[in-house]
């Protein structure tokens, strides 16, 4: 895997108070640059505050070239604040650090956020696209209402997109009405 560096950056838009995305050229990785913080005493804006310094650290471990240092800070950021810049560059970084599952799912839960036109989501499509050609898939029907977990996980109620895997065997398991279903299915790329 190829990693590069990021050299430049072009201001995409600013919202009041969330982080910013920055657009790159196709080649490099897409990484942003968060707003500045401001002064506040709220429990949500001190978790803001915070996400924004994890934020920025993983921006700049990125652009240093150190990606699975930068993946870790923006994951943190995204466990203390859901924009759809952090989540982006999570799964730019989880991409680039040979985390193709997570970062399918990341670049598929980023483009169900609201359409903002400054946010990269024709890149976004072609990551998925690259990345649903590397990860093993599996489709799951179910009644509407069932509990499914892969391998122990939960899956989103009410997701049509199928769940991504590395290639190998995964327990699907249902419950509905109280009965268990589960089935063992092997998945290759």
């Amino acid at each position: 895997m190829t990693t590069r560096r990021t050299s430049a950056r072009d201001l995409a838009g600013a919202v009041a108070g969330a982080i910013v995305l920055v657009s790159f050229a196709t080649t490099e990785p897409s990484y942003a640059q968060p707003a500045k913080p401001t002064p506040s005493t709220s429990a949500q804006d001190i978790a803001t505050a915070e996400a924004r310094a994890r934020f920025e650290e993983g921006i700049k471990l990125a652009e240093a070239g150190e990606h699975e240092s930068a993946r870790l800070k923006f994951s943190q950021a995204w466990a203390l604040f859901k924009s759809p810049a952090i989540l982006f560059n999570l799964a730019r970084s989880e991409q680039l650090t040979n985390h193709p599952v997570e970062a399918l799912e990341h670049y598929r839960q980023f483009a169900k956020t609201p359409p903002d036109p400054k946010v990269q989501r024709q890149r976004a499509a072609e990551n998925i696209a690259e990345l649903a050609k590397k990860v093993g898939q599996i489709e799951i029907e179910a009644p509407t209402g069932a509990r499914i977990t892969v391998d122990g996980r939960a899956v989103e109620a009410g997701t049509t997109d199928p769940v991504p895997v590395t290639p190998g065997k995964h327990v699907v398991e249902a419950v509905f009405d109280g009965k268990v279903k589960s089935v063992t299915v092997e998945c290759t790329v």
